[in-house]
């Protein structure tokens, strides 16, 4: 069994998939890294601009929730 590294770009995971078939498709750490870093930018800047804190708080609750829920 093989594993291929690559982003997040769809196009590149349908020619692993295509090329590859058997293989992993693995996430590099940079580009996961960004995507978490630009996901939390993305909520800080909701929340500062939601400006109520019941709606944060109800955010955060959620995001604490399992995902069962």
């Amino acid at each position: 069994m093989r594993a291929v590294v690559s982003d997040f770009v769809p196009a590149m995971a349908y020619a692993i998939q295509t090329v590859f078939p058997s293989a992993i498709h693995v996430l590099d750490g940079f580009h996961l890294v960004q995507f978490f870093t630009d996901a939390q930018k993305r909520r800080r800047r909701y929340l500062g601009q939601a400006k109520k804190h019941h709606k944060s708080r109800f955010i955060d609750r959620c995001l604490r929730e399992n995902q069962k829920n």
